[in-house]
């Protein structure tokens, strides 16, 4: 589903003016055409719904009072939008734009772009891998080059209808092998680009939704109060398909300024990263606890040390001795020290996870440590998170920039 508004946010649309409102940018583009000399028979047996139409209005050089017939059967064929080289004319009259207003088609003017460009970069769009990897590469350009400077330029590249309050969601395919959850997100990104859905309110209401590439990243920014904006990223999530039952959903803290967007959209990986692991549906950010920051600092020296040096001790010893004290560890920080459990999990007997664990204190020398849990605590939710994050495709973002979390 490719619409104005994703048309319009890409460089090439930067400088096209709006003469009517903005309420069909959530219109759905079906394909390209040039209006120059068509009467209006052959715009109602040529022109289609959902094309995006480029004209100079040649037609009406003389009287504008020539084209008005043939606008008005533009509109009435529901083209997705129509735009206007500035050669010929820079306004219309108000009864045209009154009619497009009440018919959700958008009438745009421009002037220092070819047609050719136009066509050549709708039709790329309208291939869902080329719109999708422009997409990609914009976003990343967030996490590149200095935290603020030139910020407001970069968010508004992705998407220059974005409003202040904003709130970030990332949703995985809730089950199956990498190669099955890859296929179903293909699957659900080409339905999306095919499927028309019923629009948001255009005038206060902006979103964004990209394969990325290992989720579906949905950015989403309204005029309304950040107390109702969840509550709006759940209904059109509804909309978009993107269910509870079949996905695994993290959303970010709704803030009121685009300037963290960076942050808000690893808050909603990081979220959906603890949600897999948790098997829960749904979860927020600020429900995750410690996953909020042992996510974002799972590659930092000093954590890394801490956790291989953890790692290494116990897959020796395990090497060696043909042990398994790394899984009983695992095993039973995910039971939550319930040694019943974890022994029930493992086929072993509780005195078999008992030894093992007094085994571990001596392995890793916390013989005397008092927060020899906490330690394991750490390690295994450290371990859980890199089996998760680690192995998601996320074009290197987080290696690129380090988010700094917004105060």
């Amino acid at each position: 589903m490719l619409t104005v508004m994703e048309v319009l946010s890409q460089p090439l649309f930067s400088d096209f003016e709006f003469l009517t409102n903005q309420s069909g940018l959530y219109n759905v583009i079906s394909g390209v055409g040039i209006f120059e000399w068509e009467s209006k028979e052959v715009i109602q047996r040529e022109f289609n719904s959902g094309e995006f139409v480029i004209t100079t209005l040649s037609y009406a050089r003389e009287n504008i009072n020539d084209g008005i017939g043939c606008l008005q059967a533009l509109i009435g064929q529901h083209v997705a939008a129509i735009a206007i080289k500035d050669i010929y004319f820079r306004e219309l009259p108000p009864e045209i734009i009154d009619l497009a207003n009440r018919n959700h088609t958008p009438i745009l003017l421009f002037s220092n772009v070819n047609f050719e460009d136009i066509i050549f970069n709708i039709k790329n769009a309208l291939l869902s891998n080329n719109f999708n990897a422009s997409l990609i590469d914009r976003i990343n350009e967030l996490f590149r080059g200095p935290k603020n400077a030139g910020l407001d330029a970069r968010i508004k590249n992705i998407n220059p209808f974005f409003r202040a309050n904003n709130i970030c969601c990332y949703c995985r395919p809730a089950s199956g092998e990498e190669q099955i959850l890859s296929d179903k997100l293909d699957q659900y990104y080409r339905a999306y680009l095919h499927n028309r859905k019923e629009s948001l309110h255009s005038e206060y209401d902006a979103y964004t939704l990209v394969k990325y590439p290992s989720g579906i990243l949905v950015i989403y920014s309204t005029d309304d109060g950040v107390d109702t904006i969840r509550k709006k990223l759940l209904q059109l999530l509804y909309l978009l398909n993107l269910e509870r039952m079949d996905f695994r959903i993290g959303i970010s803290t709704p803030r009121e300024s685009l300037n963290t967007l960076p942050a808000s959209i690893w808050e909603s990986i990081y979220a959906c990263a603890t949600s897999v692991i948790s098997k829960e549906p749904l979860l927020d950010f600020c429900q995750i606890g410690v996953y909020q920051f042992l996510c974002a600092l799972r590659h930092h020296a000093w954590v890394e040390q801490f956790y291989y040096n953890i790692e290494r001790l116990l897959s020796e010893y395990d090497e060696r001795h043909h042990s398994n004290l790394l899984e009983t560890v695992l095993t039973y920080v995910k039971c939550d020290r319930n040694i019943s459990l974890a022994a029930e999990m493992l086929f072993q007997h509780s005195n078999t996870i008992r030894y093992r664990l007094e085994k571990v204190k001596t392995v890793l020398g916390l013989e005397e440590t008092v927060d020899y849990y906490n330690q394991l605590y750490v390690f295994a939710t450290l371990y859980e998170i890199r089996q998760v994050l680690d192995h998601w495709d996320l074009a290197g973002a987080i290696e690129v920039y380090p988010i700094e979390p917004p105060i």
